[in-house]
């Protein structure tokens, strides 16, 4: 039963669907692997099991071409595999990619000694030799392959048409077809970018909006900036206020509805349908951020920190403690837990995509920006 409460008057509307889902039996079984320091280590000591079994997981990218994604088992290594569109089309590849990047007549993948241009079917249409870390989409089917100290902007045909000293790296992103990141040092209200234009121009372009030290930009689109700040999404334009959304975890409840988890200390679980449901804190208990959540009707648990909260009720509940034995048993089998690296990525100025994996398998959601 939904109260009150859980309609969330008077608070920013969320509008979250669910876009696509890539079965996990269309993957290999060796794919969940667990994660965490080999035993008999040196190691920080953190609350929680050492080690714990994790799902594969989605790395999408947005061009204007669509949507194009690696696909990575739990503990980050890439498969020979990519995911093309919103239906994510599985394609096999000849080795495991870097990086990828849809284009209009298939996608862009970055392996370590080759750029390739795949047709729509995964077959090679044609290579260039470059290396880089990164790929970020260009106009007109152009990609940008960003390495550690340059980055070249190469056109459809793949040709390379600009080379230039580059230090954006991994938090490089595509504005207009021009290639930019937040320029070294710049924070607060002197944030800056430093972008490199498609004619080879580097130029700097001082922000509206004030950036906070750790913030990178995802997308700046008509005087609206994304930005990310580990998994919280900020959305931040000239004269007002930064709206923010929190995300921690994402899934599919028992009905297969898309849900959402929001905030910080305080928690709140969103809805497909709109409703919003309050998680009060535990009462003097230490803050538990949460790393995967099960959601079945009224019942929310989330995990975190070798803890699980349970509610079944608007009640703070007690803390209890579990084990590794206890979260690979009784917990993991039933749990989505967000991306372990970019679980966020921009769409547009008011959307961006989740990526989260769970039982069903690796999904992505969309989620309407406040």
């Amino acid at each position: 039963m939904s109260t009150a409460r859980e309609q969330g008057a008077n608070r920013p509307s969320h509008t979250l669907e669910r876009l696509s889902l890539l079965p996990m039996e269309r993957l290999e079984p060796a794919a969940t692997v667990d994660v965490g320091p080999a035993v008999g280590s040196s190691r920080l000591e953190l609350p929680g099991p050492a080690r714990h079994p994790t799902r594969p997981y989605l790395e999408p990218r947005v061009s204007a071409a669509g949507i194009a994604a690696r696909i990575l088992r739990g503990d980050g290594t890439a498969m020979a595999l990519a995911a093309l569109g919103e239906k994510l089309q599985v394609l096999a590849l000849p080795a495991p990619p870097l990086a990828v990047s849809a284009r209009s007549d298939g996608l862009w993948a970055m392996y370590r000694e080759r750029l390739v241009h795949h047709d729509a079917a995964g077959a090679e249409v044609h290579s260039t030799d470059l290396a880089g870390i990164t790929l970020v989409p260009g106009a007109e089917d152009a990609v940008w392959v960003v390495g550690l100290n340059q980055a070249r902007l190469v056109d459809r045909a793949g040709t390379v048409r600009v080379t230039q000293a580059w230090r954006g790296g991994a938090n490089s992103f595509g504005a207009a077809g021009a290639l930019c990141a937040r320029a070294p040092g710049s924070s607060g209200k002197e944030a800056a970018l430093r972008c490199l234009d498609p004619d080879g121009a580097l130029e700097q372009r001082a922000l509206q909006q004030a950036l906070l030290p750790l913030e990178q930009p995802l997308l700046i689109e008509e005087g609206t900036m994304v930005t990310l700040q580990g998994t919280t999404v900020r959305v931040r334009r000239a004269d007002t206020d930064a709206s923010m959304v929190a995300v921690r975890s994402a899934g599919l409840d028992a009905s297969g509805q898309p849900f959402l988890l929001l905030g910080d200390d305080e928690l709140m679980l969103v809805h497909a349908d709109g409703k919003i449901r309050d998680l009060p804190a535990p009462t003097g208990a230490a803050r538990l951020t949460p790393r995967a959540a099960i959601v079945a009707r009224d019942s929310v648990k989330l995990y975190g920190g070798g803890q699980v909260l349970w509610y079944r009720s608007d009640a703070a509940p007690e803390p209890a403690q579990l084990d590794e034995a206890g979260y690979r048993e009784d917990f993991f089998p039933e749990a989505w837990q967000l991306a372990p690296q970019h679980p966020v990525v921009a769409m547009n100025a008011d959307t961006v995509l989740i990526s989260t994996s769970g039982p069903e398998g690796l999904l992505l959601l969309r989620l309407r920006l406040p």
